[in-house]
């Protein structure tokens, strides 16, 4: 067998060996610096969030589904107080804010005020959102790649610090850590799915999880009409 031929098929091994192997998996902290940054300079999006846990006074965000063109936000939320059902539609637009619920029609509000039923500002706020909370998450890792809404993930764990967490999500616990869950698509810096668990509502432990669509998406959000 000549030289030539036993190189070129040692060529081809490795190519094959290469490339079964795979990308590496993405180290963690880069990858939620540039997530943060791809997803607070985003023009719009869809959200959607699951709750679980219990409130002793304010109402408990069961579920929510809106969209957000920062800082403007249209959201729909079923909220437990007690054994009781809230089902409310909220929107603000710049420092105004409405609330509509089952008992009439859109009435103007306090952010103050809104934020006592949910404090959807904050959640999505430039400053101290969940976007702007991920490059303060602690020992980040890299775990398991998997697909989540037919978007290719890896999924990043570690902790985020109680201040961190109260500021996007008011009625969380100031003190310890709280463990958290990203899944992004690394090729795009996307983040798809979120997930959140501690004393996130008064002192009781609880979760939440915020899944992500429809980025930059055509989307107006206006002052409704009230009554």
């Amino acid at each position: 067998m000549s030289r030539t031929l036993v190189d070129a098929r040692w060529l081809v091994a490795t190519a094959v060996i290469v490339a079964s192997c795979g990308s590496p998996p993405p180290a963690a902290a880069p990858l939620l610096d540039a997530t943060s940054h791809r997803m607070l300079l985003l023009g719009s999006f869809h959200f959607k969030l699951q709750a679980e846990g219990e409130a002793q006074h304010p109402p408990l965000v069961q579920d929510a589904e809106g969209d957000v063109r920062p800082p403007d936000v249209f959201a729909k939320a079923d909220l437990h107080q007690g054994e009781v059902l809230l089902e409310v539609d909220l929107i603000v637009v710049g420092p105004a804010a409405y609330l509509k619920s089952f008992t009439g029609g859109w009435q103007q509000t306090s952010p103050a005020q809104l934020a006592h039923y949910f404090d959807v500002s904050a959640l999505f706020s430039p400053d101290a959102g969940l976007f702007a909370a991920l490059p303060h998450t602690v020992s980040p890792a890299t775990g398991k790649q998997g697909s989540v809404s037919g978007h290719s993930t890896y999924q990043i764990s570690g902790q985020l610090p109680a201040d961190v967490v109260h500021s996007l999500l008011p009625l969380a616990a100031q003190t310890g850590t709280y463990p958290v869950q990203y899944w992004i698509d690394p090729a795009t810096n996307s983040l798809w799915q979120a997930s959140l668990s501690g004393p996130l509502f008064d002192a009781s432990h609880s979760s939440i999880t915020f899944s992500f669509s429809a980025f930059d998406h055509p989307v107006t959000i206006t002052p409704p009409a009230l009554g």
